[in-house]
């Protein structure tokens, strides 16, 4: 799972949305979270 998360870019999710870039919006968050 970690690996296709990686693929997609979305390794920031498996750091927790405490970690994701703050320039996201709160949108932004939830649909990477939503990918995941």
């Amino acid at each position: 799972m970690k690996a296709v998360l990686i693929q997609n870019k979305c390794v920031q999710v498996l750091k927790g949305e405490a970690q994701m870039p703050t320039s996201l919006s709160a949108v932004e968050k939830s649909e990477m979270n939503d990918k995941a």
